[in-house]
């Protein structure tokens, strides 16, 4: 009960925070007016930023879910509230920092945030949960880890470490080619669908600010970069699917990682002057995989 009521409080303490932040504003300025005072070429149009919203609807609706005695007392939930609490916190710190500029610290606010979604996100994925139970956090998690990129290359453009020139153009390319590539290593790891579509959101948000911006290298990547992952993330998904298929059809080849040879080579087979063949699945073009054995009489 103690830990659904601190995730209640620290939770509406950031949507206060959030709030005042832009009506107040703190300082003076809200968080996009501190945004535009540097050209952050990575940094998405500021209609993207709707997803905060997403975000913190669907984080409320996981607390509104804990509050059924049966629920609140799952292992899952007690395990992550401590660290849903810290994000929370760890929200409401960034938002202070970036209004008084403290750029650095924003940067490591904003790092320790990040990691706290990494380990929730991870132990999420290790339990065969709802819908409602992970996306927020997959959401969540991805959408921080863009802002980290955005939030590090700002005090890199403060400190005048990069420009928009060329400096500034090529790191931005080198960072969406790596993001896109880990956006989707990591959809193949967790077989999760909303981290590298929010990945998509941010660079169409990326690709529209820089083609109005006229920095149309930029606009490209990002378009390019958007479009293919849209396009392998089925790809990547038939591929998974193909991958358990051939699992579940022969079993010793599961929860190893020894090639289909090496396996074969173990098997209790008993060789005589006879053609041994092991017929594979159908390939698409109608073919079998076929593996001949030739040998005297012999056991592996």
């Amino acid at each position: 009960m103690i830990a659904l009521i601190c995730n209640i409080i620290t939770f509406f303490a950031v949507i206060i925070v959030n709030i005042f932040s832009e009506t107040l504003p703190l300082n003076g300025q809200t968080t996009g007016d501190i945004s535009n005072k540097l050209d952050v070429l990575i940094t998405p149009a500021g209609y993207t930023f709707i997803i905060w919203f997403i975000i913190y609807f669907l984080c409320g609706i996981w607390i509104i879910r804990q509050i059924p005695k049966q629920r609140r007392n799952m292992t899952i939930y007690k395990v992550i509230s401590p660290f849903f609490i810290m994000t929370n916190i760890l929200n409401c710190a960034w938002i202070f920092l970036w209004h008084y500029e403290q750029f650095f610290a924003s940067v490591i606010i904003m790092l320790a945030l990040l990691l706290t979604l990494l380990y929730i996100f991870n132990r999420l994925k290790k339990r065969e949960l709802s819908f409602l139970d992970y996306a927020p956090f997959s959401i969540y998690f991805s959408w921080v880890s863009i802002a980290f990129i955005v939030n590090l290359m700002y005090y890199a453009t403060y400190k005048n470490w990069i420009d928009t020139n060329l400096s500034g153009t090529l790191s931005t390319i080198s960072i969406l080619i790596a993001f896109s590539l880990l956006s989707w290593l990591i959809y193949l790891k967790s077989n999760d669908w909303l981290y590298p579509l929010v990945t998509i959101w941010a660079f169409i948000g990326i690709s529209n600010r820089n083609f109005s911006a006229h920095y149309n290298l930029i606009a490209f990547t990002a378009f390019i970069a958007a479009i293919l992952l849209l396009v392998l993330l089925p790809i990547a998904k038939k591929t998974a699917i193909s991958i358990v298929r051939v699992r579940n059809t022969y079993p010793f080849l599961k929860n190893s990682n020894d090639s289909l040879i090496e396996h074969l080579t173990k098997l209790p087979f008993e060789f005589s002057n006879k053609n041994y063949s092991l017929n594979l699945p159908r390939c698409r073009n109608n073919s079998r995989f076929k593996l001949g054995f030739f040998s005297k009489a012999a056991r592996p």
